[in-house]
This record gives structure tokens, C-alpha cells and sequence, in this order.
């Protein structure tokens, strides 16, 4: 366990060196109690995970997602659940809502901060009060979902039937191209951020170590990733393309392993 925790110490020390613009100018913002009082820290380690900004003491945890969260949606949403039962009340933005929109995020996080240091202003209720207003909150509720049933009970007309079929098939029609649209868009920011996140560290390593890296497993053996990201495109983790640099003996480039071709035209193992 200490060695766990010394490795996601030295993580969240990588990480502090290496934040993305969005973080670097949310941060600034964040930092000395300029919101609601509140001290924030950065790339803070919580369990087993690293979360990008932490409030311990309001149990408020803003993450910052680049586009490549957009194809790992369960694995966000298991990392959410777990903060969510150790008390803490998780904001998630985009990237380009914190650069775009720093305003509007800080006043989301400042209406969190307020609300985890506000008490709750329901009295319960002394022995014996409040049933009989539960008792008719039953009968008011019951009357309302017999109403429902009466007329849920009287259905549709074939007609009415035939409307929404032909009215929800015309929706489906036009919507699946811009759906299509949309998640191959969402793909290509996440190769782009997978592609900038890679070359980025392996210009750290070749800073820190004199040497590139033998390969990009070793990256993740040093430290310098949490792990190898999926190509969005091959939907594997072992398909990069690892340019070699024969003078350094280490790769000093890495390309997609795709051979399918961009919305712009260009191959993705190109980019």
C-alpha cells in the first residue's frame, strides 16, 4: 500500500508539471481561496485515483475531460460512483467549457461550494407529527396514479398509432447521418488528444532520462502514463505505430495504426 501511494504521489507531481491549457487556466482561478473561500488542490490523489481538482474540505472534486472521455463514458462513470460513496459531490465540464466559458464553470463550482457547507433546513419531524400528513400524501398519490391507470386504460386510436410510427421513423431518418457525424468527430479528438498526450511525454522522458523511450510500454513502466490509451480507431492499445529514431535507438514519434482516412481527407496514420 505505501508503495501504491508513493507511485501516485510521484503521478500527481508528473502530472502538476504537464497540465493541459484548460487546467492550467482553470487553475488559476482556483487557486489561493479565490472561490467562495474554498482551498483547492490540483491533480490530488483520492483511493486509487488522481482527480484533476479536489476541495477536501467542502468533498468537492472537479474533473476537466478532454475529447477521448467521450469514448471511455463507463469507466468515468465507475471512477464518479467511487468518489460519489466517499462523500464527494463530483463536477464534470469539456475542456473548451473552461476555455471558452471559464465564468460560467466557476460559478457552477462556487454554487457547489455553497451548498456542501449549507445545513439541512428540514426539521424532522417531533413523535407522532407528520403522519397523518403522510397518510394523505398516500390517498392524494393513489388517486392520482388510478387516474393515471383509468386513463392509460382507454389506449390509442390506430390512427394516433400511425402518426407517431411514420412521425418517430422521419426523426430517425434524419437524425442517424448527424449522429454518425458526431461520433466519428468525437474519435478524431480523441486520437488527436491520445496522439498529443504521447509525443508529450516522450519528449519528457527523452528531457529527464537524455534517451528515448525503447518503447511506449516503457512510458507506462516509468510513470509518465497511467496507461497506453486505446486507439479510437483500431480500438486497441497495441496497434500504434512507433517510430524509431536510429541515432537515439528509441522511438521518437508514434502514429496511429489506422488505415482509414479522416472527415479532412487525410490518412489517420498520417496524423
Amino acid at each position: 500500500m505505501a508503495d501504491r501511494a508513493s507511485a501516485l504521489q510521484s503521478l500527481a507531481r508528473r502530472l502538476r508539471r504537464n497540465q493541459t491549457d484548460a487546467e492550467r487556466k482553470l487553475w488559476s482561478r482556483l487557486r489561493a481561496r479565490q472561490v467562495n473561500g474554498a482551498k483547492f488542490r490540483r491533480q490530488h490523489p483520492i483511493g486509487r485515483y488522481i482527480v484533476d481538482f479536489c476541495c477536501p474540505e467542502s468533498k468537492v472534486v472537479v474533473e476537466l475531460d478532454g475529447g477521448h472521455h467521450a469514448l471511455q463514458i463507463q469507466a468515468d462513470q465507475r471512477r464518479t460512483e467511487f468518489l460519489a460513496q466517499d462523500g464527494y459531490q463530483v463536477l464534470r465540464f469539456w475542456d473548451h467549457e473552461a476555455l471558452a466559458n471559464l465564468d460560467g464553470v466557476l460559478d457552477q463550482i462556487d454554487n457547489a461550494v455553497s451548498q456542501s457547507r449549507s445545513p439541512s433546513t428540514s426539521p424532522s419531524p417531533h413523535r407522532g407529527e407528520g403522519r397523518g400528513l403522510d397518510l394523505e400524501r398516500q390517498k392524494n398519490q393513489g388517486w392520482q396514479v388510478g387516474k393515471k391507470a383509468q386513463k392509460s386504460q382507454q389506449g390509442f386510436t390506430l390512427l394516433e398509432l400511425m402518426v407517431v410510427v411514420t412521425i418517430a421513423g422521419i426523426l430517425a431518418t434524419l437524425a442517424e447521418p448527424s449522429f454518425r457525424q458526431s461520433v466519428l468527430k468525437a474519435k478524431e479528438a480523441a486520437l488527436k488528444q491520445n496522439l498529443f498526450t504521447m509525443r508529450d511525454v516522450i519528449d519528457q522522458y527523452r528531457a529527464d532520462t537524455g534517451s528515448y523511450p525503447p518503447s511506449l510500454a516503457e512510458l507506462t513502466a516509468a510513470g509518465y502514463l497511467r496507461g497506453i490509451p486505446v486507439d479510437p480507431f483500431t480500438k486497441s492499445d497495441s496497434a500504434w505505430q512507433e517510430i524509431l529514431d536510429e541515432e537515439y535507438s528509441g522511438i521518437f514519434d508514434v502514429h496511429s495504426g489506422s488505415e482509414l482516412v479522416a472527415i479532412n481527407g487525410t490518412p489517420y496514420n498520417e496524423w
